[in-house]
Formats: structure tokens, sequence, C-alpha cells
């Protein structure tokens, strides 16, 4: 009886994982599409595979396009850094299918944190926008970079 109850435990356990991960969409830092202000492509927004994350060296774009199997309320979350410069911190712009989520986000830290957003996607392909807006520099100075470590969106569960 022991034993059936564990494998039932188990199978139950292994069911419920499944079911989280299916409700979590990975956004892979690799398939962004990168590019400065103006859309052109520029090596001061780029991907370090090495580092694990996309480098800000100017106010630059990255986006990607994740596909939902349900349309709803997700949290998006974004795993992300800067350089402090003349004591600030760095800001992005977030948008979700051309809508803005955040208009001007500050960090609150230079260390790498997760922050979470409120976002609504449509089944099907959504597209996730994440721009770095406030870069300074001043030679031999200060140097404001954004890096963006990861970014994921996880379905709401219904209350």
């Amino acid at each position: 009886m022991t034993r059936r109850t564990l494998l039932c435990g188990f199978a139950l356990l292994l069911a419920v994982g499944t079911a989280v991960a299916a409700d979590a969409l990975d956004a892979p830092l690799k398939d962004f599409k990168l590019s400065d202000v103006d859309g052109k492509e520029t090596q001061s927004v780029t991907f370090d595979e090495g580092e694990g994350k996309i480098l800000f060296y100017i106010n630059g774009i990255a986006k990607t396009t994740v596909k939902a199997a349900d349309a709803g309320d997700y949290t998006l979350t974004l795993d992300a850094s800067c350089d402090e410069a003349n004591k600030t911190l760095a800001k992005i712009k977030i948008m979700v299918n051309g809508k803005a989520i955040k208009e001007d986000f500050a960090l609150t830290q230079a260390d790498k944190k997760a922050y979470t957003f409120e976002a609504k996607l449509v089944k099907g392909d959504n597209t996730l926008h994440v721009e770095f807006i406030n870069d300074t520099y001043k030679e031999n100075e200060y140097d404001l970079n954004f890096y963006l470590h990861g970014a994921k969106f996880e379905k709401k569960k219904a209350k």
C-alpha cells in the first residue's frame, strides 16, 4: 500500500511540475533582435553568450516574440542589472504587443535583480520590447550601461 501511495504521489508531482512548466514562457536571450533606437544593428547592443546576458552600451532595443498557448494575464519577469553612473541607475521602457507596460522604469539597484510586471498576452505570437533609455557617458568618469540577464512570462493563476 505504501509503495502504491508513493508512486501515485510521485506521478502527481510530475504532472503538476509539467503543468507549471507549460504556463512559463521563456524568452531566450539569443533569440532577441538587437538594435540601436533607430532600429539599426550595432555592436553596442549585443548578446554575450559567455556571460549569458544582453549588453546595452548605448540606448538600444531588444525585441523578441513568444508564443502563448492561451490568452490572459501574465507576469513578466526581467532579470536585469546595470553600471551605476553619476549616482544614476538604468531606466528602461517595456512594451508587450506595442502597448507600454512601463514607459520609464528605473532599476532599484545596480546588481542583478528580478523585476516583475503585469502583462496581457494574446493566444499565439506576442512581441516583447525592452529598451534602454537613459545612457550617459563621460570619458574617464562614468558610463551607464544596462544588462538584461533573462526574460520570461508566467501565466497568472485564476482565483
